[in-house]
């Protein structure tokens, strides 16, 4: 299991205070158990001990100077009696039980929140949400699917075919999905019939709309002839 580091653990008092072992350990004792415990949850279930024998010799002794317990030898032994009993120790290793299983559940939580979260972007990304016709995702979705059909079915007339204007008509299919505004193929037919009349400014007239926020198309508002006023209104004269 890797180690997992958690900020806070779910204290059951009733499981301390039932437990027989503990209701026979005196406060120095319920003192250092707890102190092992915190630190068992805070280092990832594990404390290296070096072996039982360096429990009951003197300055060796890690549980008691992470306890601030001043006691060694007999004296220690006789404190450590009890709590021993709630710990496993094996390859010089110190574990507990419960703190194990916290841990393990706190890292499959961890893991179904992680996975929660990529479905969950994948789901807006792709467009999915859980079959739900009347949501924003959905309606985007199916926008999108038809203004991408669109693009891959029509035809460029002749004066406009070419890479520079493909690309800034990807751009508007995108500026029109981004505004909820669906691209019919009546109104992609028309927009690029008028684009064809003026194909010197076909590209800058779809990006003066794109810059501008505007539904439709307007070849006499192309950068509005350097008039300073080309945030204005345009005028009925377009093709949405």
């Amino acid at each position: 299991m890797a180690k997992i580091q958690v900020k806070y653990v779910q204290f059951e008092p009733s499981a301390f205070l039932s437990d027989a072992d503990y209701q026979i350990m005196t406060a120095e004792q319920r003192g250092i158990y707890c102190s092992i415990i915190f630190y068992l949850y805070a280092n990832g279930g594990k404390m290296p001990v070096n072996g039982e024998q360096t429990l009951f010799s003197g300055n060796t002794n890690r549980i008691a100077l992470l306890s601030n317990c001043t006691k060694i030898g007999e004296e220690w032994e006789q404190v450590w009696n009890i709590i021993e009993k709630k710990f496993k120790i094996k390859d010089g290793v110190l574990t507990h039980k419960r703190v194990t299983a916290e841990l393990r559940k706190a890292d499959n939580y961890r893991k179904q929140k992680s996975l929660a979260g990529k479905k969950g972007m994948e789901s807006r990304y792709n467009g999915s949400n859980n079959g739900d016709p009347n949501s924003d995702i959905t309606k985007v979705s199916k926008v999108k699917k038809r203004e991408v059909k669109v693009s891959k079915t029509i035809n460029y007339p002749a004066e406009i075919d070419n890479p520079k204007f493909i690309k800034a008509w990807q751009d508007w299919i995108q500026h029109r999905i981004e505004i909820k505004h669906k691209l019919t193929p009546t109104t992609t037919q028309r927009q690029l019939k008028m684009l064809a009349e003026h194909p010197i400014r076909a590209v800058a007239i779809i990006e003066n709309s794109i810059q501008n926020g505007w539904q439709g198309l307007f070849p006499d508002k192309d950068n509005n002839n350097g008039n300073s006023n080309a945030r204005q209104s345009p005028a009925r004269d377009h093709i949405r």
